[in-house]
């Protein structure tokens, strides 16, 4: 089964999961996925679900969809060691989200200057696959239409 009905989280530049700059993320380890070059403050969710874990820092959230799919949103890479402020939390662990609902609001110019890197890396945990549509084009948070995902 194929699905396009997947909002993109984050307004940016799309990449593929290839160009992370971690092996976590770039060899699969977790699952497939895409990443997205932040370039914008809100981070929404990009399907109807229950939010299944929050990370102490807020980098990373992580929505259980109603059908069973596990998506990982983690926002930058090494940001959970800058010192400032980077990440307000909209949500909590076990609260039901509708796609398109806020989740975080991140500074995405400090997450620039003091992460890693500011590819934020998308990653379907139920080994998905996944196809990338707009490959380096800029997407906006809650466009649909970005990705196709295939079921096994």
């Amino acid at each position: 089964m194929i699905t396009r009905n997947f909002l993109c989280p984050i307004s940016g530049k799309l990449k593929t999961i290839e160009e992370v700059d971690d092996v976590v993320f770039s060899d699969r380890i977790m699952g497939d996925g895409f990443a997205i070059q932040i370039d914008g403050k809100d981070i929404v969710s990009p399907i109807d679900g229950k939010v299944a874990g929050v990370f102490p820092t807020g980098h990373a959230v992580c929505i259980e969809g109603e059908n069973g799919i596990q998506v990982l949103i983690h926002i930058g890479l090494e940001t959970h060691h800058i010192k400032k402020k980077v990440f307000e939390m909209h949500v909590e662990k076990g609260q039901d989200v509708k796609a398109g609902q806020l989740l975080v609001t991140a500074d995405y110019k400090l997450i620039r200057k003091s992460a890693k890197s500011d590819l934020c890396p998308i990653v379907f945990l139920n080994k998905e696959t996944v196809k990338v549509l707009k490959l380096n084009q800029s997407v906006r948070s809650g466009e649909n239409g970005i990705i196709e995902i295939e079921y096994n």
